[in-house]
């Protein structure tokens, strides 16, 4: 069996390497970690086309150089009866514990829609799952509802770590209860081919909070538009709370995708991401959502060339026929595309209207080391204030932009205000020092000079840690830095 099922294989943009889709979805393991399948007989004895990629040409370097593989190699004949397995410094097999997945999937219910299931504390591992769609998961709900998942381990599936949405397949029974109103929380989640997190018709996902989703995305499968740290649909309710999403590779970090409605994404690290997408992703939503209080950082294109998709590629924040979004005190850093980016998806009926990239709300945020702008708004129908452009990364000019129609427009702050009424409490200003350890998670962040204080807005009274921000505050997710601090841990999760 290949990656994709043959009967569920689309892509509607252009595919970079059919290879991901086409190899064979069971993996080897020897004494725990996983040998590389190669594309050809041949590989077995060279270097292979995907272990010569790295951030030089901003493409990841792979999985099996990153973050230490086995060290050896596979590869399935084209009828799939033979393996042949290359070891770790050409050792015999008697010396290695070798283990070869066949199950896709290593816990889920015999029948769909079962409801007020707990689990916690433990290990899963070594899933042999397909690419979606359908999302089968090396763990999955298979449609239940209320579950608790917590304190556990979701190490190396093929495909998804943990599907808790609708629309899985398989199993019997009648669901008495709509999906969905999970709490998934403190769980430890690595190693996924495709996503951490994902979820078909969702629902009222619940809360998801305080979880390690980290290298998701080693397939390199982007462009079947399902991968992600966490990747849900239609969600509705949703609390994204204190995770920490980082060392994404060819995967989106947060990704809400079509008809999500009253979702808050708060108090989140999200770093190191390389993806045709961005950190976080949100398409096809026409109801208000909210991000807020969030670290982004560290953002690149996946492709050696091009601009990802529809140009978004490196973004921090991506708006995709969405509207009505709020981005408020986040810091957005060390981008190497647009810090928040926005395009119309005006042909794509979600209910019966396309996606106009209208009356999105960009407030009190801090911008730092953008590639080409700060802000991309799609239109002029958007709102921008209070908003920290700080000098000491890249960008210079031009860093708030309207990108139709044509000509572009490209302006700073004076004159966003001038002309639009924007950034009224918006300020161009420096940084002295900013630094960030993403596998520590200690940050040091000095201002130069006074930063302005801000009101608050939308009721965002506290920050990333929960501490009382006051009547005004400094832009960005921490209360107070009128002195800065230095060297300070900001895991989210010790709150």
């Amino acid at each position: 069996m290949v990656n994709v099922p043959g009967d569920r294989f689309w892509m509607n943009y252009k595919v970079i390497s059919m290879a991901p889709y086409f190899r064979r979805r069971g993996m080897i393991f020897v004494d725990g970690k996983p040998l590389e399948q190669v594309d050809s007989y041949n590989d077995l004895f060279g270097t292979s086309g995907r272990s010569t990629n790295n951030y030089e040409d901003l493409r990841w370097q792979p999985l099996f150089d990153e973050i230490g593989g086995a060290g050896g190699k596979f590869w399935v004949d084209q009828k799939g009866n033979n393996i042949f397995v290359r070891l770790p410094n050409d050792d015999p097999p008697e010396k290695h514990l070798i283990e070869a997945t066949v199950q896709e999937q290593v816990f889920a219910p015999a029948d769909r829609g079962l409801g007020y299931i707990r689990l916690k504390g433990i290990s899963f591992q070594h899933g042999a799952d397909p690419f979606p769609m359908p999302q089968s998961g090396m763990v999955a709900a298979n449609t239940g509802n209320h579950w608790i998942i917590e304190e556990n381990t979701f190490e190396w599936a093929n495909a998804i770590c943990l599907a808790i949405g609708s629309g899985l397949g398989g199993g019997g029974g009648s669901m008495a209860q709509p999906s969905g109103s999970h709490i998934v929380r403190n769980n430890t989640i690595r190693y996924c081919g495709i996503g951490g997190i994902e979820g078909l018709g969702s629902g009222r996902v619940g809360v998801i909070e305080k979880n390690l989703i980290e290298w998701v995305g080693w397939q390199d499968a982007e462009r079947e538009w399902e991968a992600g740290g966490i990747k849900l649909h239609s969600v509705r309710d949703g609390l994204f709370r204190n995770n920490v999403i980082r060392h994404m590779r060819h995967a989106a970090g947060l990704w809400l995708d079509v008809s999500n409605v009253n979702n808050r994404i708060t108090g989140n690290i999200i770093a190191d991401v390389v993806s045709v997408s961005g950190a976080i992703h949100i398409e096809g939503m026409h109801e208000q959502s909210q991000i807020d209080n969030n670290v982004i950082w560290g953002v690149k294109n996946s492709e050696p060339t091009g601009t990802g998709q529809v140009g978004a590629a490196g973004s921090g924040i991506f708006i995709q026929g969405t509207d009505k979004l709020i981005i408020a005190q986040n810091l957005i850093a060390n981008t190497q595309g647009i810090g928040v980016y926005a395009v119309t998806v005006e042909q794509r009926l979600i209910g019966t209207r396309g996606g106009t990239a209208r009356e999105n709300k960009v407030y009190n945020n801090v911008f730092y080391g953008w590639g080409t702008a700060a802000i991309g708004f799609a239109n002029e129908h958007n709102q921008a204030d209070g908003n920290m452009y700080a000098s000491g990364g890249r960008g210079a000019g031009g860093y708030l932009r309207i990108l139709n129609p044509e000509p572009q427009q490209w302006l700073d702050v004076p004159a966003g205000r001038e002309f639009y009424g924007w950034e009224k409490n918006g300020a161009a200003g420096g940084v002295e020092e900013l630094s960030f350890d993403i596998d520590k998670l200690t940050m040091t962040l000095v201002p130069r000079g006074d930063w302005p204080k801000v009101a608050i807005f939308n009721s965002i009274d506290t920050d990333l840690f929960g501490a009382p921000a006051g009547e005004r505050r400094s832009p960005g997710p921490f209360a107070n830095l009128s002195t800065g601090f230095k060297q300070r841990n900001v895991d989210p999760r010790r709150r």
